[in-house]
């Protein structure tokens, strides 16, 4: 089951994100309007969060990942696309694939639901061109920041 908890129109959640780098471009994937994410998802209840990452990357691109290094959290108050007031604890993680053949355009089936994925790579050097949420991992990736904590309302 996954960690999130709805009440009414409030939404609270764990997910978890890999920072994936290879040749200076790091791997998002489109959330739509033109936004994106970085590959992960939800935690499962009972589930650390570096076994939640491996095997929602795994879900998401078909690749065994290992962890490089735990980057920090984000505390993240927002309200989503579908109108809930969402608080959500997202960590981070840098990994790496022994390959990067990565299917870019990667159809998952996540508890019955199809999702497809759509990803691209996009160059640290230009990451601030792009809408990658939340907002400030852009300048956490191009700072090389770890053991971060931040709380973005």
């Amino acid at each position: 089951m996954d960690i999130r908890l709805i009440d009414n129109n409030k939404l609270f959640k764990v997910r978890v994100s890999g920072i994936i780098i290879k040749d200076n471009k790091i791997l998002v994937d489109e959330y739509g309007d033109n936004s994106f994410c970085l590959p992960g998802g939800y935690a499962l209840l009972g589930e650390d969060s570096k076994q939640a990452l491996l095997r929602e990357l795994k879900e998401e691109t078909n690749i065994d990942f290992h962890i490089d290094k735990y980057l920090g959290i984000i505390e993240n108050f927002y309200t989503n696309i579908r109108g809930y007031v969402t608080h959500s604890i997202d960590f981070y993680y840098e990994v790496s694939a022994l390959e990067y053949n990565i299917d870019m355009h990667y159809r998952e089936i996540d508890n019955g639901n199809v999702i497809e994925h759509n990803y691209t790579w996009i160059s640290i050097d230009n990451i601030e061109k792009y809408n990658i949420l939340p907002n400030m991992i852009k300048d956490i990736i191009k700072n090389n920041e770890i053991n971060f904590h931040y709380i973005n309302k």
